[in-house]
């Protein structure tokens, strides 16, 4: 691991800030920074440069240096920033008093509201707790002058879609695995004692731990996450257009809705897998959202006729547009497609690779929008 040393230089007042993120010793700390300067040359704007590829050399930014506050102890040092929402940014992060790596969400204080407020402590308040292989792990939670500041399991797998789209076959039995673990993550998180609500479930917040064959996934982004014991009284306008359950999208004088939105998600994600195609697609959300209160379904023969009428008539269930007939992740977990194997489909699915060039879920734009993705708040 690189030991880091961070410039920062200008006309008027040249300033040296210094991180070794594995030297104990100041002694040693100066050492570095001496041998460091004799092979890196500073201008008036500030560097970048490796040194025997063992030190680093960046700019330095006022952003950086407040999330290198300490709060209560706790010191984390940012190694890069890998990716960002419209109210935070995810970095990589070393917490320097134990040396593991972590992730680390940072909002920015001025640029939020009084409900992003609220939902970014909600956010902690429904993670603190849970415990699950499939959940990303919360950690600490504090603040710095700018910013408000969350830690949690480190995930560098990338995207379930990723993932899958390198491989050059998938079947249903492949997608059967899949699909099963995210309802039993589903089913856990609405079940006593939790009773959580995602509310912004999509496949850009499904991502796998590592780069290995075997890499467990995580569902990411409880950003909108919130509180329903089986009444249906969440009321937010919330979510990604493209998911969002018909009862979401009613005015709000007629608004209730619960758990049944997430299970509607699925559906969309496991349509999505099974062809390559979102279930109600536009380039205008606002036709989205006139397919999805229409209800305009469709299995295109062209991309369902690999797909067995058993996983498609599971499909229907999860994206009911009756939120009372709709099935629970529960229930879902005893329907017949997730016990039995198919008889078609061995293998010659649609790839991913046209959903993701053709329905806007390129893996840069969606990276950059999961550390807080708030679309569609009323």
């Amino acid at each position: 691991m690189p030991h880091t040393i961070i410039f920062e230089t200008t006309k008027s007042c040249p300033t040296l800030y210094v991180s070794c993120l594995d030297w104990q010793d100041k002694n040693e700390w100066i050492a570095k920074v001496e041998e460091c300067l004799n092979h890196v040359e500073l201008g008036n704007e500030c560097d970048t440069a490796r040194f025997e590829s063992e030190v680093i050399a960046h700019p330095v930014t006022d952003e950086l240096l407040d999330l290198r506050e300490t709060a209560e102890g706790r010191v984390f040092e940012p190694i890069e920033m890998m990716g960002r929402g419209h109210f935070a940014k995810v970095y990589k992060a070393r917490n320097m008093d134990t040396g593991e790596v972590i992730a680390m969400k940072c909002f920015k204080k001025d640029a939020m509201n009084d409900l992003e407020f609220r939902l970014c402590r909600e956010e902690y308040n429904v993670l603190k707790d849970i415990q699950h292989p499939n959940i990303i792990k919360i950690g600490q939670f504090f603040t710095t002058s700018k910013h408000i500041v969350m830690t949690m399991d480190l995930c560098e797998g990338g995207e379930l879609t990723n993932w899958i789209a390198k491989r050059a076959k998938f079947s249903e039995d492949d997608y059967r695995g899949i699909v099963r673990g995210l309802l039993e993550t589903i089913n856990f998180l609405h079940s006593e004692p939790h009773h959580v609500v995602h509310r912004d479930l999509k496949l850009s917040n499904i991502l796998l731990q590592d780069s290995s064959p075997e890499s467990n996934f995580k569902v990411i982004d409880f950003g909108l996450a919130a509180v329903d014991r089986d009444e249906n009284m969440l009321t937010l306008y919330c979510g990604t257009v493209d998911y969002m359950a018909p009862e979401i999208l009613k005015k709000a004088d007629d608004r209730h809705y619960g758990k049944g939105v997430d299970v509607w998600a699925l559906g969309v994600i496991v349509y999505v897998l099974l062809s390559g195609l979102l279930p109600f697609n536009d380039k205008d959300d606002k036709e989205v959202i006139r397919k999805i209160l229409k209800h305009d379904l469709i299995f295109p023969e062209k991309e369902w006729c690999f797909v067995s009428p058993l996983a498609q008539e599971f499909v229907g269930c999860m994206l009911n547009p009756d939120p009372d007939k709709r099935q629970t992740a529960k229930e879902l977990l005893d329907h017949e497609w997730l016990n039995v194997a198919t008889e078609v489909g061995q293998e010659n699915l649609p790839s991913l690779q046209k959903h993701r060039s053709t329905h806007n879920l390129l893996a840069e734009q969606q990276i950059d929008s999961w550390p807080s993705r708030r679309d569609e708040i009323e």
